[in-house]
């Protein structure tokens, strides 16, 4: 039987609590599944629409933020997928590309764009992998988490 504390969930221990709660983890993961959802959707509208969308920006700014934001949205709402989220934001953006050549949207397929989609993934993993990989390195050298080292025993040394 589960207790009615737990609620089936495992204990952090005797007096821990655990970093993150469940509740807030349940809140983040939804919404930013459905911020990568709108993003998805507005990425492929304006991708695949037969005339660009008249932004005053760079277009490979306009590939390299849009997929960035893909790819921030994507980590988040499936943190422990960021490679093949990763992975598939390459396939798309190369897919986009080739549809853009078609004659149903009749635009100029280019491998610069792409290029520029790839930029947006790796500067977008490079922003959500970069705290995790702090935080895994504090955890394995000693004293850099805050914790004081012994200082050297006096009676030693001399």
């Amino acid at each position: 039987m589960q207790s009615s504390q737990n609620h089936g969930r495992a204990a952090a221990g005797p007096g821990l609590r655990p970093a993150v709660s469940e509740g807030a983890t349940r809140l983040r993961r939804p919404h930013a599944g459905v911020a990568f959802g709108l993003a998805l959707a507005c990425t492929l509208y304006c991708a695949l629409r037969p005339h660009p969308v008249p932004l005053h920006l760079n277009e490979d700014l306009q590939h390299l933020g849009a997929f960035a934001v893909l790819m921030v949205t994507g980590g988040l709402s499936r943190p422990r997928r960021r490679l093949p989220m990763a992975l598939g934001l390459l396939v798309l953006g190369a897919v986009i590309e080739g549809l853009q050549a078609t004659p149903f949207v009749h635009r100029d397929a280019d491998l610069k764009d792409w290029l520029a989609d790839a930029g947006g993934v790796g500067l977008a993993w490079t922003l959500v992998e970069a705290p995790a990989l702090c935080f895994r390195l504090r955890r394995r050298v000693p004293g850099a988490a805050g914790v004081a080292r012994n200082p050297p025993n006096s009676a030693a040394i001399g």
